[in-house]
């Protein structure tokens, strides 16, 4: 089952941290559909709400290095703190949203802009998944860096074989000397194997965060009077 991340801004006015209302550019929205969906408004109140369980680890070491069922996404990252559960002066109206989620809402936590902006994003990270014998070469011959076309976390199935990377080299070179030979490609097996590259927490995160969230953020006041407050569910 999948994690996602219900997050929220909120502006310091005087004393009172204050909600923030739908001022942030939804990326879902399709105006084909407009007035279809209640979801599907040019705006939105989430100033994020991607599924990046990289983001994820940093944030409050959820699925950190860990996807479905524990499969291995990689060394995991340092969190810029624990969840600290909802701030004590958090506003009314996102108290009111958390409440609705129950049981289902975990690991809520929150940040300012400030604390976001002072964390070391530069720090590197090895991140690993299974890709396809199809990909294995394309993937050496680009600089053994993050896999172009995806990757899994992990794979099963009854025509599947997870290999090493030595493996699926005398893998590959068969496959390579029969479509020499044949010039098809025979067999149902479909080869695996798993692959491991280094990243900046930076990259692993993605442009969404840096270029668009953290930029919106900073918009709406001093980076010490704006906050996020998120939580998750799975």
């Amino acid at each position: 089952m999948g994690c996602d991340i219900h997050c929220y801004a909120e502006v310091k006015r005087g004393k009172k941290w204050v909600k923030v209302a739908k001022v942030f550019d939804n990326p879902y929205y399709d105006p084909k559909h407009k007035g279809k969906y209640s979801w599907n408004t040019p705006k939105t109140d989430q100033p994020y709400g991607d599924r990046n369980y990289d983001l994820f680890g940093i944030l409050a070491d959820v699925r950190n290095g860990r996807g479905f069922a524990g499969c291995d996404l990689g060394d995991g990252f340092v969190p810029i703190a624990m969840p600290k559960g909802l701030p004590s002066d958090v506003s009314d109206k996102v108290k009111k949203i958390s409440n609705e989620w129950g049981g289902d809402g975990h690991s809520h936590s929150y940040f300012t802009v400030d604390e976001l902006l002072k964390y070391d994003w530069t720090q590197k990270s090895k991140l690993r998944g299974y890709i396809k014998s199809e990909q294995y070469r394309k993937w050496v011959e680009s600089g053994r860096g993050e896999p172009k076309g995806g990757y899994c976390g992990d794979v099963n199935g009854n025509n599947v074989i997870k290999v090493s990377n030595a493996e699926m080299e005398q893998v590959l070179n068969k496959i390579e000397k029969e479509f020499i030979k044949t010039k098809t490609y025979k067999g149902v097996i479909d080869y695996y194997t798993q692959i491991e590259w280094g990243m900046s927490y930076a990259e692993a995160v993605g442009r969404v965060f840096f270029d668009k969230t953290l930029p919106s953020l900073a918009k709406l006041g001093k980076s010490d009077k704006v906050r996020i407050v998120f939580w998750f569910d799975n």
